[in-house]
């Protein structure tokens, strides 16, 4: 069935349709990060700042420097990429960022108490589970909640 309705709809429209989704997505990661931010007592704004989001997201559940340790990484990752160097390095660092970035998700689970299969919620649909932290009834503990019990 999903099938057919792809195939009665043309190029542009999947295009459309496509675009509608991706905006609806980073709208809804937007909005999360506004309230989720404000649980954690920051400004809701940071949300909309991209490298001050990664930061301060970190230093929610991390309460150090981990958040620069992640953009440096992304963005030697994406300045190796550019230039003539062995895909190696490039994929080491991509990996290391995508490690750190996947253990601040389990970490931003266990900071408003929730466990394991949350965070493969975050990992899997990420603004889906955001909203849950938003507008649900978790309550922000602090990155000591994010220490492993």
């Amino acid at each position: 069935m999903v099938q057919e309705i792809l195939a009665a709809l043309d190029t542009a429209s999947r295009s459309a349709l496509f675009s509608v989704f991706a905006v609806l997505w980073c709208a809804a990661t937007l909005v999360a990060g506004w309230r989720i931010f404000l649980k954690a007592g920051k400004p809701g704004w940071f949300a909309l700042v991209p490298l001050l989001n990664t930061y301060e997201r970190f230093d929610i559940v991390w309460e150090g420097m981990f958040g620069v340790g992640v953009i440096v990484l992304t963005v030697i990752a994406v300045y190796l990429s550019g230039l003539n160097v062995s895909p190696r390095w490039v994929d080491f660092a991509a990996t290391a960022a995508a490690l750190l970035e996947a253990q601040g998700l389990y970490k931003l689970s266990r900071s408003f108490g929730h466990g394991f299969w949350f965070f493969v919620g975050l990992v899997f649909a990420h603004p889906v589970f955001l909203l849950i932290l938003a507008f649900g009834e978790s309550r922000y503990l602090g990155p000591r909640s994010a220490i492993k019990r």
